[in-house]
């Protein structure tokens, strides 16, 4: 396997499951998963090639643990990253509900990706959720430390998508906001991803580990006036809603295209620097299709499943399942 791999669990238990971890070698992926879907993206690349082991442990309500039998998987980075592109881009501003256009892709194992702000009340934090073209959508980050909410959701599709929709839905209703969705082709998940909220100053968020041929994005909401973003050289504005009616600014820059060398991306704005702001990054990770990988069903739907002793409930039982993030040659 290479790039980005998606890792998940299903967890049975009489109890109501508290958190879900995932580890590789012993190291924790992520932070603990405290509700279903219980799936983490894992990046290859952070580790070397060769053989590693992959397993997952869950905590109910009643204080009882299991941990699943680890699953053995090879990593193969050698090939050269392909090539991210854009296979389709749309947005959609207003309030309450956001739906954007209908849209088709035109890649098979598209990495579609919504980058969405809100506005949001002064006394508690914000957040959203999104939904839509018949995928299960992950948060890969939220930023709401300030006034409003800045997030990053993902979800992979199985194959070219004809006609459907994205949608998000702010967690206290009725408050602007925008929505941007984009389906990446030629790649395998997300990778470092970060987060930064401030009273004042520029939005800047550092991304350290970015691979050669990664792309980085990010989203921000300003809560206290409408006014365009002046990003660095060498990023570009994505899209950008000044709603003058309120005074909030939505928006989703990037680098202007994928690393060329391995390193730190720091991703920010020189302007303006009074603004209260949320702001969420995230590596987009390209495929390696060159790479050795396994056929899909020599990976994907692995069970590992267990019984744990559990006298109070009659037992704790895990799967933990594999899906390719990436494509073969």
């Amino acid at each position: 396997m290479s790039a980005s791999v998606a890792v998940s669990a299903t967890v049975a238990d009489e109890a109501p499951v508290a958190s879900l971890q995932f580890y590789v070698d012993g190291n924790p992926i992520g932070e603990p998963l405290r509700s279903p879907p219980y799936i983490a993206y894992w990046s290859t690349l952070t580790v070397g090639d060769g053989p590693h082991t992959i397993a997952a442990s869950a905590l109910d309500a009643g204080g009882l643990s299991g941990t699943s039998a680890p699953v053995g998987v090879t990593v193969d980075n050698s090939a050269p990253p392909d090539v991210i592109r854009k296979d389709v881009t749309v947005s959609v501003e207003g309030s309450g509900l956001l739906e954007t256009p209908a849209f088709s892709t035109t890649g098979s194992n598209d990495l579609l990706v919504a980058f969405v702000g809100y506005d949001g009340p002064p006394s508690m934090p914000q957040t959203a959720s999104v939904s839509g073209s018949g995928l299960t959508w992950l948060l890969i980050e939220r930023s709401n430390a300030q006034h409003g909410t800045s997030e990053i959701w993902a979800a992979s599709a199985g194959g070219a998508l004809g006609n459907v929709t994205v949608a998000s839905q702010p967690g206290i209703a009725s408050y602007g906001g925008a929505l941007t969705v984009i389906a990446f082709r030629n790649t395998s998940g997300p990778g470092v991803v970060g987060r930064t909220s401030a009273p004042s100053g520029p939005p800047d968020i550092y991304l350290p580990g970015v691979q050669a041929g990664s792309w980085v994005f990010a989203v921000g909401n300003d809560w206290d006036q409408a006014i365009a973003r002046v990003p660095v050289s060498g990023q570009e504005l994505v899209h950008q809603w000044l709603d003058t009616s309120v005074g909030d600014t939505y928006w989703v820059q990037s680098t202007t295209g994928p690393s060329t060398a391995h390193g730190l991306v720091d991703i920010h704005d020189t302007a303006p620097t009074t603004d209260q702001w949320n702001y969420a990054a995230v590596e987009v990770v390209a495929t390696r299709s060159g790479s050795k990988v396994p056929a899909p069903g020599a990976i994907s739907d692995t069970a590992l499943s267990a019984a744990y002793p559990n006298p109070t409930t009659g037992g704790v039982t895990m799967t933990l399942a594999l899906a390719r993030g990436e494509t073969s040659a």
